[in-house]
């Protein structure tokens, strides 16, 4: 009886400090529901604030409407009475009087436009105030998650203990497993611009350069490393995935491209390397294109040699190292490659690799001639996009049709082989997409000996496609499939703006004509 009574005696100490435990966690309950009470407080006042904004907006628009009337009320005002000057000397110091009076009007209706400005400043501040006390909202959202963060770090810790395993399906794509080191966009003002690909619908996920090559490099690899990481980790969590906020694969999980699957045990090595950095120059004027601005295509050797010898230096540094496997393919779209003042360094960076050279032919340039001569591997990119001088200058914005298929004849006589010269056909819908275009088209690729050819479409039609704009190109390339198929040309549909189904489409009509072919033989 004493052995139990001893018992009881500890077990009292161990039981009350368990109430007092419990009390005290209930005491935090009761202070976190407080605190959510009063951020919904806060939300509901963030609310009517931006309620309030909005009317204010709504007004000085109002007011910026009536303003843009008595503009156009003064201008006919100030017409009549020129006409009024021409008419009558004995009214010219009467229309003076009313011109200084007008002028008088005008100054003040520009204070009240500065007005109006200083008003839009101050509600932009109040914008992004609001804007900051959402993310401390967020913030502490994320704080009181702490459970579910514990959670996800353990998650993350057998991500990176399975991740070399095989047998794991999870989302990637051909650039991200391949590695594909892609300099896209402006090297000149501190902006991303190395990533795995240029997916225009997409912000790809990239980073800018570093302050040394080997850097760059790491970064790049850490960044890679990061979304197989996070990709792996979403897969293996299954329905859980959707309680958090993807933090690398976000805008990858956005693109067509990013698939799932078993994409086994990545080499390491970079596979493609893609040179399509800016300013560089282009003299082509193409209505498809965004990159021929005075500021973009304007190469200042003094202003820009220093960042492209960056992007050098990080290419050696990665071949010097074995990072680029050995039968790696390269892309050279930086501007216009026959003009380029960079471009015996891109010549020399390139030299013996599988390398595609973007050119609009506008010039015929003996490097690029004695490469393709000499490298069988080589090769060089054409958006032809039209079959007739008159649809080539209003696509290219430039009278020289004859010019460039000169120039295109030359390139192919100076070939090892056909398959160095690769044309690509933009579908613009209204512009090129007719049967005039398309049969002179397969006339010249005829003569060329060239047998394959890519179809494509603008950006308008990857970022944001109506459906009566995707009904038509796709229409068109229907259209011109069979009749490339009919003259023995093979078809390639691009992969950024044309999705997986219509590219699937698009290849069973072709074995759908390949059948017909077939039966009609029989």
């Amino acid at each position: 009886m004493n052995k139990y009574l001893k018992k009881l005696a500890l077990a009292i100490p161990l039981v009350k400090r368990h109430h007092e435990n419990t009390a005290k966690l209930r005491s935090q309950v009761d202070a976190q529901k407080t605190d959510i009470e009063r951020l919904r407080e806060q939300v509901h006042v963030q609310k009517t604030a931006n309620e309030r904004l909005r009317e204010q907006v709504h007004s000085h628009k109002t007011d910026k409407e009536l303003l843009r009337e008595q503009i156009s009320t003064h201008k006919a005002d100030k017409e009549r009475l020129r006409t009024q000057v021409s008419a009558s000397k004995s009214d010219r110091e009467r229309l003076r009087e009313q011109i200084k009076s007008q002028k008088s009007d005008k100054e003040r209706l520009r204070s009240q436009i500065d007005v109006l400005k200083s008003d839009k400043e101050r509600l932009r501040s109040l914008v992004s105030a609001l804007r900051s006390d959402k993310d401390q909202l967020k913030s502490q959202k994320y704080e009181n998650n702490a459970e579910k963060e514990r959670l996800h770090s353990q998650i993350g810790q057998l991500t990176h203990e399975l991740k070399l395993r095989e047998g794991i399906k999870y989302y990637s794509c051909p650039a991200i497993e391949g590695f594909h080191l892609t300099f896209d966009g402006r090297i000149d003002t501190g902006e991303k611009c190395v990533a795995f690909c240029c997916e225009p619908i997409i912000d790809t996920p990239g980073i800018a350069l570093s302050e040394t090559t080997e850097e760059t490099i790491r970064s790049f690899a850490r960044l890679r490393a990061a979304i197989i990481g996070e990709s792996i980790m979403f897969s293996l969590m299954g329905d859980y995935a959707t309680e958090y906020d993807r933090k690398f694969t976000s805008e990858c999980a956005k693109c067509a491209r990013f698939q799932l699957k078993d994409w086994g045990n990545s080499d390491g090595l970079i596979h493609n390397v893609n040179l399509s950095m800016y300013p560089a120059p282009c003299q082509s004027k193409c209505v498809y294109c965004s990159e021929h601005s005075v500021e973009i295509s304007t190469f200042n050797m003094k202003l820009h040699s220093e960042n492209y010898n960056k992007v050098a230096d990080i290419i050696m540094w990665a071949k010097e190292n074995c990072m680029i496997a050995a039968k790696s393919h390269w892309q050279v779209s930086s501007g216009e490659i026959s003009i380029h003042p960079y471009k015996d360094r891109l010549f020399s960076l390139t030299e013996g690799q599988s390398v595609n050279f973007f050119t609009n032919c506008f010039i015929y340039d003996e490097n690029i001639a004695e490469i393709l001569s000499s490298n069988p591997r080589s090769s060089i990119n054409l958006s032809i996009d039209a079959g007739t001088s008159e649809t080539w200058h209003k696509i290219k914005g430039v009278d020289n049709f004859d010019v460039v298929m000169d120039n295109l004849k030359r390139y192919s006589d100076s070939c090892a082989n056909p398959k160095q010269i690769t044309l690509k056909y933009i579908i613009l819908p209204g512009i090129n997409d007719n049967s005039d275009d398309y049969r002179a088209v397969i006339e010249i690729m005829k003569e060329l000996s060239i047998n394959h050819l890519s179809l494509s479409t603008n950006d308008d039609y990857k970022r944001s496609p109506t459906k009566e704009l995707r009904e038509a190109i796709m229409k068109s390339a229907e259209c011109f499939t069979t009749m490339l198929y009919e003259n023995g040309i093979t078809v390639t549909m691009s992969d950024n703006p044309f999705s997986p189904d219509e590219q699937k489409h698009i290849y069973a009509l072709i074995k759908e004509l390949s059948s017909h072919a077939t039966h009609a033989e029989r």
